[in-house]
């Protein structure tokens, strides 16, 4: 499943692979497959992981109808056996389940919405579209455009810049809507900038 996940979610700088064990006797592997900005980490950790941690698992073992019904208190949560609808759902802010023997995944609903409501940038008037400006921190600007291109297309490679500050970038992009080379010459530019601070 990890190898299926890396080659879907290719050059996903913020896509969280969380590898973890269900119950405490005998055992089970699973992970979760998540968006960071979409996603926030304690909540995943304190409603999913450590429930299934600290489980006993029936002597039947883990199926899909015990995760479903006993195990997590997540209100939205289905069962898919298709990797496409698999990955539009995790584009869409659904933590994937994987459980080891178990041949599909569920998808649990755990969106988290932006803090507080995005302002109307100042500068850059638009007559049309939206009007979401990008002056939050990083995540939240991710976020933002996790929110309105769900696609597993959407590239995300962090980065630093800065000999002192080391300022994390993102470099975004549309994965096969690139003109061939252009890529790599942003990439071999923005590893040229020398400075102390960005």
């Amino acid at each position: 499943n990890i190898k299926v996940v890396n080659e879907i979610f290719d050059r996903c700088g913020d896509l969280i692979i969380r590898e973890f064990m269900i119950g405490q006797n005998n055992p089970v592997r699973a992970m979760a497959v998540f968006f960071d900005p979409l996603v926030r980490m304690e909540t995943l950790q304190r409603d999913l992981i450590r429930p299934l941690f600290n489980a006993v698992l029936p002597r039947s073992g883990v199926t899909v109808d015990w995760l479903k019904e006993k195990a997590i208190p997540a209100a939205s949560t289905f069962e898919t056996n298709f990797w496409v609808e698999t990955g539009n759902e995790i584009t869409k802010g659904k933590a994937g389940l994987f459980v080891d023997g178990q041949k599909g995944a569920l998808l649990i609903g755990f969106y988290e919405h932006t803090s507080r409501a995005i302002e109307q940038p100042v500068s850059e008037v638009t007559v049309r579209g939206p009007a979401d400006a990008f002056n939050e921190d990083m995540r939240t600007n991710l976020a933002l455009l996790r929110k309105r291109l769900r696609t597993t297309r959407l590239a995300v490679e962090k980065m630093e810049i800065g000999m002192v500050t080391k300022t994390a970038v993102c470099l975004v992009y549309l994965k096969g809507y690139l003109p061939g080379g252009l890529l790599e010459e942003v990439k071999s530019r923005l590893k040229k900038i020398k400075v102390d601070s960005l």
